[in-house]
């Protein structure tokens, strides 16, 4: 996968062990841990062409907002910004399924974050306004843009 330039320069997107949200102790700890499992293979990555089939970048940071060792480019093509390379499915499923998904986005206390964030029934009003425009009942795929909920 050919990163042909880099896009920005600010240290705060390339610098490893850097990260640019508030993180309580726990979640500094885990993004290290996890960034660990990164460096150690022990969390398997894959380079991708883009949805264009273009599979030439830039980049525009090494690292995301927690401070993960994860690239985002942008396809030269297109200008589909993505995740490139990527964590390969089989281990998504694993990390999303896992409580160790919710601890490092959103602290210890990820269990009362979720339920005060999502107690006014906010999934089921984005479900409600998506069922005005569309049958579910014949969507075949979603492309979900981690955008947490909503």
């Amino acid at each position: 996968m050919p990163i042909t330039e880099k896009l920005t320069n600010i240290n705060l997107f390339h610098k490893y062990g850097s990260h640019y949200l508030k993180l309580d102790t726990s979640q500094l700890k885990l993004v290290s841990d996890f960034n660990k499992k990164i460096i150690s293979k022990l969390i398997p990555f894959e380079e991708v062409p883009c949805l264009c089939g273009n599979n030439i970048f830039a980049l525009i940071a090494s690292i995301d907002c927690y401070g993960f060792f994860q690239s985002t480019v942008i396809c030269k093509k297109c200008g589909l910004i993505q995740s490139n390379p990527r964590v390969k499915t089989e281990y998504y499923r694993f990390f999303y399924e896992s409580d160790e998904y919710r601890r490092l986005y959103d602290g210890d206390n990820f269990i009362a974050c979720y339920e005060s964030f999502y107690h006014d029934g906010r999934g089921d009003k984005i479900f409600d306004r998506i069922v005005n425009y569309r049958n579910v009942e014949t969507i075949k795929s979603v492309l979900e843009i981690g955008a947490a909920g909503g």
